[in-house]
């Protein structure tokens, strides 16, 4: 089987007051298999034929990366207005 992939990768890093949160992306190589010696290899290319493939497999994880928050940062539509929580007793 040939194939492309795409991999969204979460780092994190020790800052001087706790971890702070990155995602980095992968694409891993073209693989084929060659027949001359039936081993599994790694392209240096994409052929036109995996761009289809490319553009579904980078527009996932856009969409991943827009709209998964990072560890501790708040999820979309879950913040409370600083007007509202500044009206809240304690």
């Amino acid at each position: 089987m040939q194939g492309v992939s795409v991999c969204v990768w979460l780092n994190e890093f020790a800052i001087a007051n706790g971890l702070r949160f990155f995602r980095s992306i992968t694409l891993s190589p073209r693989r084929y298999l060659d027949e001359k010696d039936g081993k599994w290899k790694d392209s240096g290319s994409f052929r036109p034929a995996d761009l289809p493939s490319l553009v579904l497999a980078l527009s996932a994880a856009h969409d991943y990366v827009a709209n998964t928050p990072l560890p501790g940062e708040a999820i979309e539509g879950d913040e409370v207005p600083t007007e509202i929580e500044e009206g809240i007793p304690a």
